[in-house]
């Protein structure tokens, strides 16, 4: 049987694996939910909004296909290496810009660069995403996303080599009839040192027991040590005085024992430490050993 052949671009290597893809593809269709439900609830209509499939590129191939004047929003991502770049089309920024002023964003088709209001406007737009990326990260790492800057000259932005290997998120919004784009870019470098984290594979839920299985681990118990065992009469007990040897039980070859909740757990050798007397544990009891 032939095996079937691809075509491989060596300038553009893929570094991610389908299923770090594929966890990407489910932390932004989080972020497309969380987003859809605010944009909504902020201009008071239905938007939806959906993702395509994550690609891997160069920075290069991204960032050619925006012209000056567009919106390009520098993403700072600790603890995550680097910065993202957002770019959102300019006619669906001023849409929402005209919303939220009370407008009815009809018609809005403007080629130029964002006012300081404007912008102003927008940054408030993008608290409510990063709040949204937040919790669509949350369940992979704890990612703190803040804004850097807003450019509209593609060129001004220095974030990266154009052969440095990004992974491109594009997603379509859609209010009424019309459909706008948005676009994350994230470097390779960013998610290299989480890559093991971006699985598909579910975490392990936490035993509901475990508040009270560390409420016990922080119980503090005394240990006693036992250097041995004699029996004497009453009569030689009213007659020790200073200087008497009393023979016990065990050898110096058996070591000590430590008493925990009024039972032997441990068995050890006696010695110094950092000045004090101390018990240096030899071995654990298990068993038919607890006597």
């Amino acid at each position: 049987m032939e095996k079937e052949i691809r075509d491989y671009d060596f300038r553009n290597p893929q570094r991610l694996t389908k299923e770090n893809i594929f966890a990407l593809r489910m932390i932004y269709d989080n972020f497309a939910k969380e987003i859809s439900s605010w944009l909504s609830n902020r201009l008071r209509e239905e938007i939806l909004v959906e993702q395509d499939d994550p690609i891997q590129t160069n920075y290069l191939d991204f960032i050619s296909k925006y012209q000056y004047p567009t919106i390009l929003v520098v993403i700072n991502q600790p603890p995550l290496e680097g910065q993202s770049i957002f770019w959102i089309k300019p006619s669906l920024a001023f849409y929402i810009i005209d919303k939220f002023l009370g407008g009815t964003g009809e018609d809005i088709e403007i080629k130029r660069e964002i006012t300081i209001a404007e912008k102003e406007l927008l940054k408030k737009m993008m608290e409510g995403f990063f709040e949204g990326l937040k919790n669509a990260w949350v369940d992979v790492e704890k990612v703190d996303f803040s804004l850097s800057d807003i450019v509209t000259n593609p060129l001004s932005i220095k974030v990266l080599s154009d052969n440095d290997i990004v992974v491109k998120i594009k997603l379509m919004t859609k209010i009424s009839e019309r459909e706008e784009e948005i676009c994350f870019c994230i470097p390779f470098i960013s998610l290299e040192s989480i890559l093991n984290k971006l699985t598909t594979k579910p975490k392990e839920e936490e035993k509901p027991t475990s508040g009270i299985g560390n409420a016990v681990e922080s119980i503090s118990l005394p240990i006693v040590v036992e250097l041995g065992k004699a029996r004497i009469t009453m009569g030689d007990v009213l007659k020790l005085s200073c200087g008497d040897v009393l023979r016990l039980s065990r050898k110096v070859s058996d070591g000590v024992v430590l008493n925990s909740g009024g039972k032997p757990r441990f068995i050890g050798n006696p010695g110094i430490y950092g000045g004090n007397i101390a018990v240096k544990i030899t071995k654990v009891l298990k068993g038919d050993e607890l006597w």
